[in-house]
């Protein structure tokens, strides 16, 4: 993510998760969880429109 949308992701929590695990570089994300990103503002707001399509 860092690479190709300058964010990077700190944290995830799986579906129905009731904590958060720090994510690294090795973590496999899946369409359903939640994550935390981190990054400069407009990265971070811009990373977040990109499913925004999906949600419709």
């Amino acid at each position: 993510m860092r690479t190709r949308y300058d964010v990077t992701i700190v944290a995830f929590k799986r579906r129905g998760g009731s904590h958060w695990d720090i994510a690294d570089r090795d973590v496999i994300l899946y369409a359903d969880d939640e994550i935390l990103v981190a990054g400069n503002p407009k990265k971070v707001e811009a990373f977040s429109e990109l499913d925004k399509d999906a949600d419709a």
